[in-house]
């Protein structure tokens, strides 16, 4: 990460107030410099995604808990969150927004 970068102590701050989390992650350097196979300076389950997929992915993961969850096969409440990368969120979420 580069001097000063307060991402990780963002995301160490969110995931200390919430139990049971899956994290998906959009390629940007908090995913590159966090987890590296095999691996991982986070201590939950940890989802890489390329950079326009991370919704798509975690709503798909959420979707197969629930229908689990449904048929009693899960007991465990768990929730799910989306970081977006330095890629996937700022350059193709907010470029079309950019002035000249």
């Amino acid at each position: 990460m580069c001097a000063g970068c307060g991402v990780p102590i963002i995301v160490k701050q969110v995931l200390s107030v919430v139990d049971n989390v899956v994290v998906a992650n959009a390629t940007g350097c908090l995913e590159v410099a966090t987890t590296a196979f095999p691996y991982s300076s986070w201590k939950v389950p940890w989802i890489h995604n390329a950079f326009e997929n991370t919704a798509a992915t975690l709503s798909g993961v959420e979707t197969a808990y629930k229908a689990l969850k449904k048929k009693g096969k899960l007991k465990k409440d768990i929730k799910f969150l989306a970081i977006g990368g330095d890629g996937g969120f700022m350059i193709l979420a907010f470029s079309p927004y950019q002035e000249p």
